[in-house]
């Protein structure tokens, strides 16, 4: 397990490594020849043992050398030198994690290294110990060493009866402990595995299923378990494919339990580590190992919120208490019929008109209704077809050449009305849900992308100007004064940066954060992100911009933000996830490689709800996830690539079809 609580696991068909992220694996593939011979993880980093057989022919192998590699931020292994008394070590077979950062490398018939970031040493121990480490050379055993370096391993003992038996030993380098066991090999009360956790605990595992904890006065207690605690993410996703139809991408808890600093409701302050925390008290890991717990309603606002959300992404892995079912599917004017004069007056009347855009204008209270942009002009959803509101405004419709006007820009407002752009019109039209009206946005203004930021319709956009002074910034709106322009970037203090705003993200009732795309020279593009709130904007100055938050890769792609945690994944193949919490450092944030069309990983698009219920669209299939659970439903449509929910919880995907999808609960048993 990695820091983030994500599980690494090695396969013994072909010695290569992949990650569990809680919904997905991804392939974590070395660049050495060889296989991966073992895994292990210190506080902070992941190491592998890889193997490398070099070779002058078939016939004439040489002997293989063992490389210690290091899981780096981007998921690239990068070599660890080895080297004691000047000279490199290539013969370890065993690698162990020894305390908090150390790692131990085992050695066949030599003494062990200890290995403490670039410094490595013979490690001199008692023979008892050095005898069982060395018999651990030649096997596949996975022991457990505490912080303090004891040593604890299953081992089998010696004697006429003794084949197949397995006891639990302990060694501390001076004594050993045995936890004898008279069991035959056949019967189930057998340990079958060891392990232990970040607070030095130490547990096996029996065949029985039952596990047990090794007590500091050597006595063992059965940790009792309930049966829904024991079905966990990690486990049973190994085992089942009927789990990734559960909720398993709101299991994403990596950004939650990264070291952050928790603030008092009287401004004190401790940098800290969740580590659990029940209805009245969270219990913390302080940076100096001290753990304290601390009364929840002590906390302030922001950091009561995020165990709110901790909690919520914390639930068992269980299938909701409802269903998606389908209630309607048409086929639409989106792209071609070949036969399009043959059908009757019926058959063309039942296929909807093309769908440019669909859009719910939801505010934070969660009001609103879904508008769809077609080829007829706005339109509403009336429970069996679409329903038009109004055509195009009519000085649109008159013009030369202008069959159709396309909606590029939609926004469905929280009363009912909408703010719109068209292809062949650079001004923004608003209709108040009987007339339309031209707002007062200028022409020269290229608009990115329109959102509701609370209550705020708003849109992000470029402006070129005379002498250099072009810049990217976002405007908001109101019925009374109209829009309102508010510069975020001066592309004139930016003349080494070429700079592109990508995404916005809302993330509360005036706060957002904003994705932008920079290449500085020949580097390679990169994505920043800046924070901002609509009570306090001002322009980002180039040193702000510089030391903002910044990820390799082109994070311009769908994004969301559900229950503190923020979600942007690339706008190119090969596509990757980035994650975030809400209030913690990016330090925290996690880049997860996508190697599958799942949950949010490979989502085309989102949709969330103000209650936190959140929906994505695959390839072909719908997820929703509330706090109890979530459903899934295949809508047969690979092509949509679209969805948006409105104000009764009805989601609308788009493609080729309109597919309607409603959320059914179950009757309670």
């Amino acid at each position: 397990m990695d820091r983030f609580g994500r599980a690494l696991v090695r396969f013994t068909d072909g010695a290569q490594i992949f990650r569990w992220n809680g919904f997905e694996w991804s392939h974590l593939w070395t660049e050495l020849d060889g296989g991966t011979m073992w895994l292990a993880a210190t506080r902070s980093e992941i190491y592998a043992l890889v193997k490398q057989q070099p070779f002058r022919s078939i016939a004439n192998l040489d002997d293989p050398i063992n490389h210690i590699v290091k899981l780096s931020r981007n998921d690239r292994w990068v070599p660890v030198p080895v080297i004691v008394d000047g000279q490199p070590i290539h013969d370890i077979e065993r690698l162990l994690a020894s305390g908090e950062n150390k790692l131990l490398g085992i050695r066949r018939d030599k003494p062990p290294v200890l290995i403490d970031q670039d410094a490595a040493t013979t490690l001199e121990i008692p023979e008892c110990t050095d005898h069982l480490l060395s018999k651990l050379a030649g096997t596949n055993q996975s022991p457990f060493i505490r912080s303090d370096g004891t040593l604890f391993l299953l081992h089998t003992p010696n004697g006429p009866k003794s084949h197949g038996r397995v006891e639990v030993m302990r060694s501390d380098g001076n004594s050993r402990h045995v936890w004898s066991n008279d069991s035959s090999f056949y019967e189930l009360d057998q340990p079958k595995g060891i392990g232990g956790d970040h607070l030095d605990r130490v547990y096996t595992r029996y065949r029985d299923g039952r596990v047990f904890e090794i007590l500091p006065n050597d006595e063992l207690q059965e940790v009792k378990l309930s049966r829904r605690l024991t079905a966990t993410w990690v486990a049973e996703s190994t085992a089942t494919s009927d789990l990734r139809q559960q909720d398993q991408f709101a299991r994403l808890l990596a950004p939650f339990v990264f070291e952050r600093v928790w603030t008092a409701k009287t401004g004190a302050e401790l940098k800290a580590t969740w580590l659990a925390n029940n209805v009245s008290q969270v219990r913390l890991k302080a940076s100096n190992g001290r753990i304290v717990n601390v009364p929840i309603e002590s906390l302030n606002a922001n950091d009561q919120r995020f165990l709110t959300d901790l909690r919520w992404h914390r639930r068992a892995p269980t299938i909701g208490p409802g269903k998606l079912e389908i209630v309607a599917r048409h086929r639409t004017r989106q792209g071609s019929f070949t036969n399009w004069d043959q059908k009757s007056e019926a058959e063309k009347a039942a296929v909807l008109p093309r769908i440019f855009r669909l859009s719910a204008g939801r505010d934070h209270h969660g009001t609103g209704r879904c508008l769809f942009a077609t080829t007829r002009g706005l339109e509403t959803w009336d429970g069996m077809t679409l329903k038009r509101l109004t055509a195009a405004p009519a000085d649109l419709q008159g013009q030369e050449g202008i069959s159709i006007p396309e909606i590029t820009q939609l926004l469905s407002l929280p009363n009912g009305d909408a703010i719109t752009m068209f292809t062949c019109d650079p001004r923004a039209f608003y209709w108040d849900g009987s007339n339309w009206g031209v707002t007062n946005l200028p022409d020269d203004v290229s608009v990115r992308d329109m959102t509701m930021i609370g209550d705020v319709p708003c849109a992000t956009y470029f402006q070129k100007g005379e002498a250099g002074n072009s810049h990217f910034g976002i405007a908001t709106f109101d019925r009374t004064h109209g829009w309102k322009k508010h510069t975020l970037i001066p592309l004139a203090q930016f003349k080494t940066h070429l700079i592109s705003l990508k995404s916005l993200l809302p993330i509360d009732s005036s706060r957002f954060v904003i994705a932008w795309l920079e290449q500085r020279d020949r580097n390679p593009e990169v994505t920043r992100f800046t924070f901002h709130d609509l009570k306090r904007l001002v322009p980002i100055t180039p040193e702000a911009f510089s030391t903002a938050a910044v990820i390799p890769h082109d994070f311009g792609g769908p994004a969301v933000f559900a229950n503190g945690l923020m979600m942007f994944r690339t706008h190119r193949m090969p596509f990757r996830l980035l994650r975030w919490c809400d209030g913690a450092p990016f330090e925290s944030a996690v880049i997860d490689g996508t190697y599958s069309m799942e949950p949010f990983t490979a989502a085309r698009d989102f949709a969330v709800q103000p209650d936190g219920v959140s929906w994505s669209i695959e390839q072909g299939k719908i997820t929703r996830m509330d706090a109890s659970g979530s459903s899934t439903i295949d809508i047969h449509d690979p092509l949509a690539n679209a969805i948006d929910v409105d104000s009764d919880g009805i989601a609308y995907a788009r493609s080729d079809h309109l597919t309607v999808i409603r959320y059914v609960k179950h009757d309670a048993p």
